[in-house]
């Protein structure tokens, strides 16, 4: 038997609901609505401002290429799920006519001098283009992770370039609204939720006689607490380097500890910032 289950929430984000179909595969629908986007001058360009339901602005913020509006949703669905598909189909759309350019973004700046970076300039190929910028109107990944409750989702990140940008034509198309579509098939084995520890200390082996007191005053508090030397975990887990040995360290822990936090305890050789192959 089909059944449907139907969420409704009175904001600008509207779920559509969660169906089931053919191979026990799950359709969740969502519809959102988009600002009417504001086209301000600034200096010698155009400055396109689209808050969202919040009162926030999010943009496309690639140095150099245009500064255009962007529609951030993320979605929470059970861990373990496969082949997660996602479409967005946008509505209503309509072209308009820009005088200026569109402003391009900025470059990030070191906090410190570094000796011949230069920041990148406007990007002349992209700015004389005859093609839309960008490319299509969405992009998303798939990841997992802990949500505010700890505990083990599949996170969904969409986002959605609600307004795209013909620089040869001074141009701009602009969609009022649109459909996200995220199928999925449930995972083949029920994540189960393991709660041994809540927190793992990772630090150099000479720094343990002086951790073990706050291993403890941790455990005396409720927070059930252990330590892990990077030597034991170098010896013990594979990876191109000890960066990602540590990684693979506490994912495991994760998986089999159910830990919530991670304590790392050393430092880097360089005082400002990591150097490659700084441990």
């Amino acid at each position: 038997m089909k059944r449907v289950v139907a969420i409704a929430i009175v904001t600008i984000l509207i779920f559509g609901g969660i169906t089931f179909s053919n191979a026990e595969e799950y359709t969740k629908k969502i519809k959102v609505q988009f600002f009417e986007p504001k086209f301000t001058q600034k200096e010698n360009y155009i400055r396109i401002e689209m808050p969202n339901e919040n009162g926030e602005e999010l943009y496309i913020m690639a140095p150099g290429k245009p500064m255009l509006p962007r529609v951030l949703k993320i979605f929470e669905l059970p861990f373990g799920v496969r082949n997660v598909k996602v479409e967005v189909e946008v509505k209503e759309v309509e072209e308009k006519i820009i005088e200026k350019q569109i402003m391009p973004a900025p470059a990030p700046m070191p906090l410190t001098p570094i000796k011949g970076y230069h920041p990148p300039g406007k990007d002349e190929e992209v700015y004389s283009s005859n093609k839309l910028y960008p490319s299509g109107w969405y992009s998303y990944r798939v990841g997992c992770g802990l949500n505010e409750k700890m505990e083990h989702v599949t996170f969904v990140t969409v986002n959605i370039y609600p307004v795209r940008y013909l620089p040869a034509e001074n141009k701009v198309v602009v969609a009022k609204n649109a459909e996200i579509k995220i199928s999925y098939l449930p995972p083949k084995k029920p994540w189960i939720q393991r709660d041994v520890y809540d927190m793992v200390i990772i630090a150099p082996s000479e720094f343990s006689d002086a951790l073990q007191k706050l291993v403890e005053h941790k455990n005396n508090y409720g927070v059930k607490t252990f330590l892990m030397t990077t030597e034991e975990i170098y010896s013990k887990y594979n990876g191109r380097d000890e960066p990602e040995k540590i990684k693979y360290f506490i994912k495991n822990a994760i998986e089999q500890y159910g830990i919530k936090y991670v304590l790392l305890v050393g430092g880097l050789k360089s005082l400002i910032y990591a150097k490659p192959k700084d441990n």
